[in-house]
Protein backbone atom coordinates (compact mmCIF):
# COMPACT_ATOMS: atom_id res chain seq x y z
CA UNK A 1 0.00 0.00 0.00
CA UNK A 2 1.25 3.50 0.55
CA UNK A 3 4.96 4.13 2.04
CA UNK A 4 5.96 3.08 5.11
CA UNK A 5 8.31 6.06 7.30
CA UNK A 6 8.19 7.76 4.41
CA UNK A 7 6.70 11.23 3.95
CA UNK A 8 4.59 13.43 6.10
CA UNK A 9 1.59 11.09 5.62
CA UNK A 10 3.04 7.54 5.92
CA UNK A 11 2.16 5.00 7.91
CA UNK A 12 3.97 2.43 10.23
CA UNK A 13 3.73 -1.18 11.00
CA UNK A 14 0.18 -1.87 12.20
CA UNK A 15 0.95 -4.59 15.01
CA UNK A 16 -2.73 -6.54 14.49
CA UNK A 17 -1.38 -7.57 11.05
CA UNK A 18 1.51 -9.76 8.75
CA UNK A 19 3.89 -7.46 6.28
CA UNK A 20 5.74 -8.84 3.66
CA UNK A 21 8.53 -6.37 3.01
CA UNK A 22 10.97 -6.89 -0.22
CA UNK A 23 13.76 -4.69 -0.62
CA UNK A 24 16.95 -5.01 -3.41
CA UNK A 25 17.13 -8.97 -4.75
CA UNK A 26 20.81 -8.66 -2.37
CA UNK A 27 18.61 -8.41 0.66
CA UNK A 28 16.52 -11.03 2.30
CA UNK A 29 12.85 -11.08 1.65
CA UNK A 30 11.26 -9.66 5.32
CA UNK A 31 7.57 -11.34 6.77
CA UNK A 32 7.12 -9.33 9.65
CA UNK A 33 4.48 -10.36 12.40
CA UNK A 34 2.86 -8.02 14.56
CA UNK A 35 2.72 -8.50 18.02
CA UNK A 36 -1.17 -8.07 18.54
CA UNK A 37 -2.30 -10.09 15.59
CA UNK A 38 -5.59 -12.13 16.46
CA UNK A 39 -4.60 -15.88 17.54
CA UNK A 40 -6.87 -17.02 14.85
CA UNK A 41 -5.19 -14.78 11.98
CA UNK A 42 -1.81 -15.54 12.33
CA UNK A 43 -1.87 -19.26 11.10
CA UNK A 44 -3.64 -17.75 8.06
CA UNK A 45 -2.06 -15.02 7.72
CA UNK A 46 1.47 -16.31 7.52
CA UNK A 47 0.43 -18.93 5.64
CA UNK A 48 -0.84 -16.72 2.65
CA UNK A 49 2.14 -14.54 3.25
CA UNK A 50 4.65 -17.41 2.58
CA UNK A 51 2.38 -18.58 -0.71
CA UNK A 52 3.02 -14.66 -2.14
CA UNK A 53 6.37 -14.89 -1.88
CA UNK A 54 6.89 -17.49 -4.10
CA UNK A 55 5.42 -15.03 -6.65
CA UNK A 56 7.69 -12.36 -5.57
CA UNK A 57 10.42 -14.56 -6.68
CA UNK A 58 9.19 -15.53 -9.41
CA UNK A 59 7.84 -12.67 -10.49
CA UNK A 60 9.18 -9.44 -8.79
CA UNK A 61 12.98 -10.01 -8.53
CA UNK A 62 12.24 -10.57 -4.78
CA UNK A 63 15.34 -12.12 -2.72
CA UNK A 64 15.37 -16.09 -2.38
CA UNK A 65 15.86 -15.48 1.38
CA UNK A 66 13.22 -15.46 3.52
CA UNK A 67 13.54 -14.45 7.10
CA UNK A 68 10.35 -14.16 9.40
CA UNK A 69 10.58 -11.53 12.61
CA UNK A 70 8.43 -10.72 15.14
CA UNK A 71 7.89 -7.25 16.08
CA UNK A 72 10.34 -6.02 18.38
CA UNK A 73 13.50 -8.41 16.86
CA UNK A 74 13.92 -6.36 13.37
CA UNK A 75 17.41 -5.88 13.21
CA UNK A 76 19.32 -2.79 11.53
CA UNK A 77 19.29 -4.24 8.15
CA UNK A 78 15.34 -4.19 8.13
CA UNK A 79 15.02 -1.24 9.35
CA UNK A 80 17.47 0.58 6.23
CA UNK A 81 14.81 -0.78 3.61
CA UNK A 82 12.38 2.00 4.90
CA UNK A 83 15.25 4.78 5.34
CA UNK A 84 18.63 5.13 5.24
CA UNK A 85 18.37 7.02 8.31
CA UNK A 86 17.91 3.70 9.94
CA UNK A 87 15.51 2.74 12.83
CA UNK A 88 12.53 5.72 13.42
CA UNK A 89 12.15 6.70 17.08
CA UNK A 90 10.50 4.40 19.32
CA UNK A 91 7.66 6.18 19.32
CA UNK A 92 6.74 6.12 15.78
CA UNK A 93 7.95 2.34 15.51
CA UNK A 94 4.38 0.60 15.46
CA UNK A 95 0.75 1.56 15.54
CA UNK A 96 -2.97 1.16 14.62
CA UNK A 97 -3.59 2.20 11.47
CA UNK A 98 -7.14 3.51 11.43
CA UNK A 99 -7.94 2.97 7.42
CA UNK A 100 -7.39 -0.86 7.94
CA UNK A 101 -9.82 -1.30 10.66
CA UNK A 102 -12.29 -2.43 8.52
CA UNK A 103 -9.40 -4.97 6.89
CA UNK A 104 -8.61 -6.73 9.80
CA UNK A 105 -11.28 -9.07 10.90
CA UNK A 106 -11.21 -12.74 13.58
CA UNK A 107 -11.30 -15.23 11.02
CA UNK A 108 -11.97 -17.52 14.19
CA UNK A 109 -15.05 -15.91 14.39
CA UNK A 110 -15.90 -15.36 10.95
CA UNK A 111 -18.87 -17.49 10.69
CA UNK A 112 -20.53 -15.45 13.40
CA UNK A 113 -20.11 -12.32 11.19
CA UNK A 114 -23.01 -11.77 9.07
CA UNK A 115 -22.88 -12.35 5.42
CA UNK A 116 -23.38 -8.64 3.91
CA UNK A 117 -20.81 -6.63 6.37
CA UNK A 118 -18.44 -9.38 4.91
CA UNK A 119 -18.79 -8.99 1.46
CA UNK A 120 -18.94 -4.57 1.73
CA UNK A 121 -15.39 -5.51 3.43
CA UNK A 122 -14.32 -7.66 0.68
CA UNK A 123 -15.38 -5.00 -1.70
CA UNK A 124 -13.65 -2.53 0.02
CA UNK A 125 -10.67 -4.04 0.43
CA UNK A 126 -10.63 -4.89 -3.72
CA UNK A 127 -11.08 -1.02 -4.20
CA UNK A 128 -8.43 -0.28 -2.12
CA UNK A 129 -6.02 -2.57 -3.52
CA UNK A 130 -7.38 -1.38 -7.34
CA UNK A 131 -6.52 1.57 -6.23
CA UNK A 132 -3.05 1.15 -4.93
CA UNK A 133 -2.52 -0.66 -8.03
CA UNK A 134 -2.90 2.20 -10.11
CA UNK A 135 -0.85 4.92 -8.02
CA UNK A 136 2.03 2.63 -7.99
CA UNK A 137 5.48 4.20 -9.73
CA UNK A 138 5.90 1.72 -12.43
CA UNK A 139 9.54 1.59 -14.75
CA UNK A 140 9.46 0.91 -18.43
CA UNK A 141 12.47 0.42 -20.15
CA UNK A 142 13.26 1.01 -23.81
CA UNK A 143 11.66 -0.50 -26.13
CA UNK A 144 9.06 -2.53 -23.88
CA UNK A 145 6.60 0.40 -23.63
CA UNK A 146 3.75 -1.70 -23.12
CA UNK A 147 5.55 -3.82 -20.39
CA UNK A 148 6.52 -2.48 -16.65
CA UNK A 149 7.54 -3.34 -13.32
CA UNK A 150 6.32 -1.89 -9.80
CA UNK A 151 9.59 -3.89 -8.26
CA UNK A 152 13.16 -2.61 -8.64
CA UNK A 153 16.20 -1.22 -7.54
CA UNK A 154 19.29 0.40 -8.56
CA UNK A 155 20.21 -2.92 -10.66
CA UNK A 156 17.99 -1.58 -12.85
CA UNK A 157 19.79 1.25 -13.53
CA UNK A 158 22.02 -0.49 -16.56
CA UNK A 159 24.61 2.24 -18.08
CA UNK A 160 23.27 0.57 -22.04
CA UNK A 161 19.54 1.20 -20.81
CA UNK A 162 16.88 4.33 -21.57
CA UNK A 163 14.05 3.92 -19.02
CA UNK A 164 11.36 5.78 -18.15
CA UNK A 165 9.80 6.07 -14.31
CA UNK A 166 5.89 7.32 -14.12
CA UNK A 167 4.40 8.01 -10.71
CA UNK A 168 1.06 9.14 -10.53
CA UNK A 169 0.40 12.24 -7.96
CA UNK A 170 -1.92 11.79 -5.15
CA UNK A 171 -4.26 14.76 -6.11
CA UNK A 172 -7.51 12.72 -4.25
CA UNK A 173 -5.42 13.64 -0.73
CA UNK A 174 -6.20 17.17 1.06
CA UNK A 175 -3.43 19.13 0.09
CA UNK A 176 -2.50 17.86 -2.73
CA UNK A 177 -4.67 18.45 -5.00
CA UNK A 178 -2.69 20.74 -7.22
CA UNK A 179 0.88 18.23 -6.94
CA UNK A 180 2.36 17.19 -10.76
CA UNK A 181 2.46 13.91 -11.81
CA UNK A 182 6.25 12.80 -11.92
CA UNK A 183 7.95 11.16 -15.58
CA UNK A 184 11.48 10.78 -14.99
CA UNK A 185 13.39 10.14 -18.04
CA UNK A 186 17.22 8.33 -17.41
CA UNK A 187 19.74 7.57 -20.11
CA UNK A 188 22.72 5.57 -19.54
CA UNK A 189 25.89 6.51 -20.47
CA UNK A 190 26.51 3.70 -22.65
CA UNK A 191 22.87 3.85 -24.65
CA UNK A 192 23.31 5.17 -28.25
CA UNK A 193 20.24 6.81 -29.16
CA UNK A 194 20.96 7.12 -32.87
CA UNK A 195 21.33 3.46 -33.35
CA UNK A 196 18.43 2.34 -31.58
CA UNK A 197 15.93 4.97 -33.10
CA UNK A 198 16.96 3.65 -36.63
CA UNK A 199 16.12 -0.07 -36.02
CA UNK A 200 13.24 0.27 -33.39
CA UNK A 201 11.63 3.52 -32.30
CA UNK A 202 12.76 6.80 -31.34
CA UNK A 203 13.43 7.92 -28.00
CA UNK A 204 10.39 10.58 -28.31
CA UNK A 205 8.07 8.23 -29.50
CA UNK A 206 8.87 5.63 -26.88
CA UNK A 207 8.50 7.74 -24.23
CA UNK A 208 4.76 9.23 -26.18
CA UNK A 209 3.72 6.08 -25.95
CA UNK A 210 4.68 5.15 -22.64
CA UNK A 211 2.92 8.21 -20.92
CA UNK A 212 -0.33 7.04 -23.25
CA UNK A 213 -0.13 3.41 -21.58
CA UNK A 214 0.25 4.95 -18.12
CA UNK A 215 -2.55 7.06 -18.14
CA UNK A 216 -4.59 5.44 -20.43
CA UNK A 217 -5.43 8.12 -22.95
CA UNK A 218 -3.99 9.62 -25.89
CA UNK A 219 -1.77 12.86 -25.51
CA UNK A 220 -1.65 12.84 -21.65
CA UNK A 221 0.09 15.67 -21.43
CA UNK A 222 -2.80 18.04 -22.80
CA UNK A 223 -4.66 16.52 -20.13
CA UNK A 224 -2.68 15.97 -16.86
CA UNK A 225 -0.54 17.99 -15.11
CA UNK A 226 2.63 16.38 -15.91
CA UNK A 227 6.39 17.20 -15.23
CA UNK A 228 8.72 15.82 -17.58
CA UNK A 229 12.04 15.38 -15.68
CA UNK A 230 15.06 14.71 -17.79
CA UNK A 231 17.93 13.06 -15.22
CA UNK A 232 21.29 13.01 -16.18
CA UNK A 233 23.81 9.73 -15.85
CA UNK A 234 25.71 9.85 -12.71
CA UNK A 235 24.18 13.20 -11.29
CA UNK A 236 20.35 11.66 -10.81
CA UNK A 237 18.33 13.85 -8.25
CA UNK A 238 17.60 12.54 -4.93
CA UNK A 239 14.11 12.93 -5.95
CA UNK A 240 14.42 10.25 -8.58
CA UNK A 241 16.91 7.76 -5.97
CA UNK A 242 14.12 7.85 -3.62
CA UNK A 243 12.04 5.54 -5.64
CA UNK A 244 15.42 3.02 -5.91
Amino acid sequence: MENLYQGEKSKRLDSRAVFIVQGPSTLPLYIWVGANVLPGNKGPYTDAANKYTGLLQKNEKASSTVKVIAQGEEDDQFWTLFSSSGKPESSELYGNVAEWDNLIIDLANINHVKQPPLINQMADYRNIVEEEKKMKPRLYTYPNWNESSTVFDFEDLQEDSFLILCVRARIDEPGHEHDQHQVFVWKGSDFDEEEASNEVISTDEFTQRVLEQYWGCKNPQDQFNLLVQNEPFGAESEEFNEFF
